[in-house]
């Protein structure tokens, strides 16, 4: 019989964190592609400055979520 230690069953489910990573990674090239490729006469007025905003709380909550349960 294999011993399960208890940290390791009580971990909780990271599986979100992949999904998390891979959409503050999109948000933050729309940002960068919206601010600095994508010509003024575009219009996408809220779009340069509004997309990247959601990309800094999804990498903070990652950097949290692996200094929490991964180290």
């Amino acid at each position: 019989m294999q011993h399960v230690s208890t940290a390791a069953a009580t971990r909780p489910s990271s599986a979100w964190t992949g999904w998390g990573q891979w959409l503050a990674l999109i948000t933050m090239t729309l940002d960068h592609l919206a601010r600095y490729v994508v010509p003024d006469a575009w219009g996408l007025g809220w779009a340069d400055s509004s997309v990247g905003r959601v990309a800094f709380p999804l990498f903070a909550a990652m950097v949290a979520w692996h200094g929490l349960f991964n180290t």
